[in-house]
């Protein structure tokens, strides 16, 4: 542990430097909460003379404790005569239209700020006050996301104009300069819930996993630093792929499938190549599987699609389409946008045990007409729920399964010639159910943790 606020301070501007690339010249805008990370930030830039400006942001989600800290960082800014920005946001409102969590919500509203004021105030870089602790709590949630070898190197330094000039220190170390110097802040009493799966990390897991691993942060941080190096092996192993497999004809990409199959580690380089145009590491593993069977399987990202043809893999942007409505046509294998969905047919009914889980659908093939239709429920909509032989409203099988309002805004529909065979994760259509003479099975798995 640093144990001297001047090395801090000497610390400091060598991180500014080294890792997030500065030269000492350029403006700041400073994210302060009012916190104590975002207050040691503010003190470090003071002291060593930078041209800084503050942004505050307001989410308006603690009442007047939200407010009270407006006043606070407002109140050090006039003391200390830094420029300052202030914002007012109803996150809930905007997480609500977006259909997002509140954090992500926050995100969104904070950086799309951010942006403004650099672009209209000719301001350089936004400086935000994120520390080691931080960086280990983000490898683990990755962790658990199963994101792969990026989401499992860390808060980066600098990312295109943001830098993070505290990563150097510890919650521990940061606490302990403010301390030292008798530098006020401001404890946001949300930090100490553990609602949010961060905070559990932070309060439940990492410290009991420290106790019977002691050093087990200072391991993870040098975890990172060696995934990062071979991040940059990875990187090199795809960059020559890009140039040995992909050709790019018009708006179409095209990789050929022979080069997948001679290259070691192809699933994992394919999916470097392919992440940017919106599939998941799920749809690639997916994907491994199809091109071992016949051309002419389908793939769908929120922004792509991707056809197997016989020698290629055929990548082009979707046309343009009313986002409310996406078709799945014959022999797709995996759709991304809006729902993820895997399809497969089952040609053994006898020996397929249907599942009890709903989010795996299983449906009589032969009762199915492609192209499938997802769409949004809407006022009106009548199915036969499983099991029953009248048709209900949609409206009422929902007040009856307790669904509450924002849940039902989140609800897709599957449809097949222009009826409803499944309220994707909730119900399907009795008349579309597997009986004894089903000959074939299509099912269709939901995977509700990998959407977009």
């Amino acid at each position: 542990m640093i144990t001297d606020s001047n090395n801090i301070s000497e610390q400091f501007i060598h991180f500014l430097i080294q890792h997030c690339h500065c030269t000492g010249n350029e403006s700041f805008l400073l994210a302060v909460s009012g916190g104590v990370d975002s207050m040691v930030m503010l003190d470090l830039f003071i002291r060593n003379k930078f041209d800084i400006a503050v942004a505050h942001c307001n989410f308006c989600l603690r009442g007047k404790e939200s407010d009270g800290d407006e006043e606070f960082v407002r109140q050090v800014a006039d003391i200390t005569g830094v420029r300052i920005f202030m914002n007012k946001f109803d996150t809930l409102q905007y997480a609500e239209d977006k259909g997002i969590s509140i954090q992500m919500a926050a995100r969104d509203l904070r950086y799309q700020w951010f942006n403004e004021l650099m672009r209209d105030r000719d301001i350089d870089l936004t400086a935000m006050a994120h520390h080691k602790d931080d960086s280990v709590e983000t490898f683990m949630i990755n962790l658990s996301r199963g994101t792969g070898i990026t989401g499992l190197t860390g808060i980066k330094p600098r990312t295109g104009n943001i830098i993070r000039p505290l990563l150097f220190l510890t919650r521990e170390e940061i606490r302990f300069y403010a301390e030292s110097l008798k530098i006020r802040w401001r404890e946001d009493s949300s930090n100490n819930t553990v609602k949010y799966l961060r905070n559990k990390i932070r309060h439940m897991i990492l410290p009991d996993i420290s106790k019977v691993l002691p050093g087990f942060a200072e391991a993870v941080i040098k975890t990172m630093t060696q995934l990062q190096e071979t991040k940059d092996l990875l990187n090199t192993a795809t960059n020559q792929f890009m140039k040995e497999a992909v050709t790019m004809t018009g708006r179409q990409i095209k990789i050929k499938i022979a080069n997948i199959r001679e290259i070691p580690s192809s699933r994992i380089i394919l999916y470097e190549v392919l992440q940017k145009y919106g599939f998941n590491y799920d749809a690639c593993n997916r994907l491994m599987e199809a091109i071992k069977g016949q051309p002419g399987k389908q793939f769908f990202s929120r922004t792509h699609e991707l056809t197997i043809d016989r020698s290629l893999l055929i990548i082009q942007p979707l046309m343009q389409r009313d986002e409310e409505e996406t078709e799945i046509p014959p022999d797709t294998v995996t759709i991304q946008f809006p729902v993820n969905l895997t399809l497969r047919i089952i040609h053994d009914p006898a020996s397929h045990k249907i599942p009890h889980d709903n989010a795996i659908a299983s449906f009589d093939m032969k009762a199915i007409q492609f192209p499938l239709k997802i769409r949004k429920w809407k006022k009106g909509d009548l199915f036969y729920p499983l099991g029953m032989k009248k048709r209900k409203k949609l409206s009422d099988f929902f007040i009856n399964e307790k669904i509450a309002l924002p849940d039902k805004k989140r609800i897709w529909l599957l449809e097949s010639s222009g009826n409803i065979v499944w309220i994707i994760g909730l119900r399907i259509d009795d008349r579309y159910k597997v009986t004894r003479d089903t000959e074939n099975i299509l099912e269709i798995t939901y995977h509700p943790g990998f959407d977009e």
